[in-house]
């Protein structure tokens, strides 16, 4: 697996991304984070929230990684169920307490966008990665 991670590196402009289903448990969530760490992906990819009964284990995976995330998917349709996510909206899918005193909307509140508008993803508003 480590040299397949070799050859995708030597691609130029080619980046890394490790998948993760969000409907994994977290005891396992954070076993992938374990198994996978060595191989250094560049950013995390959470798919299936739609699936997740508690996405709190993904923290977990992206601490143990030490990446930013870059995006995540709610559904099957490609790619208007992929977006981006910000920092603050992977907070909130983790922690979704209302933190805008109700002045957000759908996924307005939540950070993500459809990754076709997204700009800056996997980013702070600050700049600094997740």
């Amino acid at each position: 697996m480590a040299r397949q991670a070799d050859l995708v590196r030597a691609l130029p402009r080619v980046q890394l991304h490790l998948v993760v289903s969000a409907a994994t448990g977290a005891l396992e969530l954070g076993a992938v984070g374990e198994r996978y760490r060595m191989l250094q992906p560049d950013r995390l990819l959470f798919s299936k929230l739609d699936e997740a009964a508690g996405p709190g284990g993904l923290l977990s995976v992206a601490v143990r990684i030490g990446r930013p995330v870059s995006c995540v998917t709610d559904g099957q349709r490609v790619p208007e169920d992929l977006h981006a996510v910000t920092s603050s909206g992977l907070a909130d899918l983790v922690l979704p307490e209302d933190r805008d005193g109700g002045q957000g909307e759908g996924d307005q509140a939540s950070g993500l966008r459809p990754r076709a508008e997204a700009s800056g993803f996997g980013r702070q508003a600050s700049g600094q990665e997740l």
